[in-house]
C-alpha cells in the first residue's frame, strides 16, 4: 500500500506539470509575416525580425529562403516589430502589433529598401626628407608622425626620406624627431588629398649640440585714432600661432613698445587699454631669428563715454552733461 501511495503521488505530480505546461503554452502567441525587397519584390532570406514590448520582453526570428518568419512564444500584449537585413535599411512596422494568447498574428510584412553604403574614401599620404640643419646631411631613422582625421607615422631611410601612407583626406599636423636632434613641427597644416601623396614636407632638424635659435622681438607704436596722441599704459600681447610661445609689453609715455625674447614664428598681436576698444593686428606678425619686427602699430578707438563717474564718499554719482 505504501508503494501504491508513492506511485500515486508521482502520477499526480506529473499530471500537474503537464497541465501547467499546456496552460502556459496556451497563454503564448506569436507573429508571422514575409520580408521582401521593396524594389524587386523578391523575398529576403536571412532577415532578422524582432518584436519587443515596452517592458523589454520579446523575441526574434530569421526569415527562411522564402522570406517567411514566425516569432513564437510571445506573451499576449502589444509589440513594436522591426526588420533588418544586410544592405537594407532597417524598418519599423508602422503600428503596434497585438499578440493574442494561443494565436499567431499573421501578415506583419515588411518591404525593405535596398541600401548600398558609399565606398570608403580613397586614402592618401605625406612624403619628404629629414636633414641636419647645419650640414644638410640626411638623417636616417628619424621618426615622422602625422595626425589629423587619422594618424600615421614612418621612419626615414638611409637617404632621410619618409613616406606616411594610408591617411584619410584632410588636414594634418606633422612632426619630426630623431636621436640627438631637437624635435620640430611643420609650420603649417598639411593637406592630404584622396588618392594622392603630398610631397616635399621636409624637415631640417637642429642638433642638441647646436645652440637654440636666437630669439627675436616685435616693436611698434600705439596712438589715439581720433587725436593721434600716443597712448601710454597699453597692454600688448603676442601669441605664437599653433605653437607654444608668447610675450607681452606695456607702452611707455611716448606710446612705444617692444616685446623681447620671442621664438621665431608667426604671432597674433593684440592691444588693450581700459579707455579704448581692444584691437587685433590685421595680419600675422613674423618673428625671425635674432631680428626685430618693427612698425606693428595700433590706432585705438576710444570707448563710448556714458558719463564720467565721481565718487563722493561711498556713493557713486553720475555726471549729467
Amino acid at each position: 500500500m505504501k508503494n501504491m501511495g508513492g506511485v500515486m503521488k508521482h502520477f499526480l505530480a506529473l499530471t500537474l506539470v503537464l497541465w501547467l505546461g499546456f496552460t502556459l503554452a496556451g497563454e503564448m502567441g506569436g507573429i508571422s509575416g514575409i520580408v521582401t525587397d521593396s524594389v524587386s519584390g523578391q523575398p529576403i532570406a536571412g532577415a532578422t525580425v524582432r518584436a519587443m514590448m515596452r517592458q523589454g520582453m520579446g523575441g526574434m526570428a530569421v526569415t527562411n529562403q522564402n522570406g517567411e518568419y514566425t516569432i513564437q512564444n510571445l506573451r499576449p500584449g502589444f509589440y513594436r516589430v522591426t526588420a533588418s537585413a544586410p544592405n537594407y535599411l532597417c524598418k519599423h512596422y508602422p503600428e503596434m502589433v497585438e499578440v493574442v494568447a494561443g494565436q499567431i498574428t499573421p501578415d506583419i510584412n515588411f518591404a525593405l529598401v535596398p541600401y548600398t553604403p558609399p565606398p570608403p574614401p580613397q586614402r592618401g599620404g605625406i612624403s619628404g626628407v629629414v636633414t641636419d640643419s647645419i650640414t644638410g646631411a640626411p638623417i636616417p631613422n628619424a621618426w615622422v608622425s602625422a595626425c589629423g582625421p587619422s594618424c600615421g607615422h614612418a621612419l626615414t631611410n638611409e637617404n632621410g626620406e619618409y613616406l606616411i601612407g594610408n591617411l584619410l583626406p584632410g588636414n594634418y599636423r606633422v612632426t619630426a624627431s630623431a636621436s640627438g636632434y631637437r624635435p620640430k613641427r611643420y609650420p603649417e597644416m598639411v593637406e592630404v588629398i584622396s588618392g594622392q601623396i603630398t610631397p616635399n614636407i621636409n624637415f631640417a632638424l637642429a642638433s642638441y649640440q647646436q645652440p637654440p635659435p636666437a630669439r627675436g622681438s616685435i616693436s611698434g607704436l600705439v596712438i589715439d585714432k581720433n587725436t593721434g596722441e600716443p597712448i601710454a599704459g597699453t597692454y600688448i600681447l603676442a601669441m605664437r600661432r599653433r605653437m607654444r610661445g608668447m610675450g607681452r609689453a606695456i607702452t611707455g609715455p611716448d606710446g612705444t613698445y617692444q616685446i623681447e625674447n620671442l621664438l621665431p614664428g608667426e604671432y597674433q598681436v593684440m592691444a588693450r587699454h581700459p579707455d579704448y576698444l581692444p584691437e587685433v593686428y590685421p595680419e600675422l606678425v613674423v618673428v625671425r631669428e635674432g631680428q626685430n619686427t618693427p612698425d606693428i602699430n595700433f590706432a585705438l578707438t576710444p570707448r563710448p563715454k556714458e558719463g564720467k563717474r565721481k565718487e563722493v564718499g561711498r556713493v557713486k554719482v553720475k555726471e549729467v552733461h
